[in-house]
């Protein structure tokens, strides 16, 4: 019996622990050790402590650890991220004269989603290359004007390299390059507002 309760506390507290973020979790583990070992030494240090009253103070402990337990369940494990980093997700626009950027940076060996939004006039789609009319690593749907769609593609682990992207709709006018970095210390951003295709400025993303 006593097993089975101790069992049964363990799986109560794991959902718990695996329902908070990474960083909280630890804190809340603590704070529970102390909790248990402060009542095992109070009910050590009291003589007269009766069997009834013993009995109601396990069943409440019990009765909170288990209900928040079964509150970490129905909330469900925390996203786990991957070993390299989390998920990164980078808006891009296909206007009337191209993106809305051509230059992107993203972390290596990180799954990662581009989101297109076409408002040119024509269908787009974003395709990523090894280099400039090289090999396809990831073929973006066609997306119709004022239409949305994604690519999704996991980069490199390697790092320090330089990819093509383009609509192969359109691939004299929509391009760009990515570029894979081993570590950033940016925070994902917004795709730059203003230029086309030509525009210089990078966006930047983190997991």
């Amino acid at each position: 019996t006593v097993a089975v309760c101790v069992l049964i506390l363990g799986i109560a507290i794991s959902r718990l622990l695996l329902s908070l973020s990474k960083d909280f979790a630890p804190l809340i583990a603590i704070v529970i050790a102390f909790a248990i070992l402060g009542v095992a030494f109070l009910l050590s240090t009291m003589e007269n402590i009766g069997r009834q009253a013993l009995a109601t103070l396990a069943v409440l402990t019990g009765v909170l650890v288990v209900g928040a337990g079964v509150a970490g369940a129905v909330k469900g494990e925390r996203a786990h991220a991957s070993e390299a980093g989390s998920n990164v997700e980078i808006p891009i626009i296909a206007r009337a004269n191209g993106f809305n950027t051509n230059q992107l940076a993203l972390p290596a060996g990180t799954p990662a989603v581009i989101h297109l939004r076409n408002d040119s006039d024509q269908p787009q789609n974003f395709s990523i290359y090894n280099h400039k009319g090289g090999t396809a690593l990831a073929t973006g749907e066609t997306v119709e004007p004022g239409k949305d769609g994604k690519v999704s593609w996991t980069t490199p682990s390697n790092g320090n390299g330089t990819y093509y992207f383009q609509s192969d709709s359109n691939p004299d006018q929509y391009w760009g390059a990515i570029t894979i970095v081993k570590s950033e210390t940016t925070a994902p951003g917004q795709a730059p507002a203003g230029g086309g295709a030509q525009s210089n400025t990078t966006t930047t993303a983190k997991g």
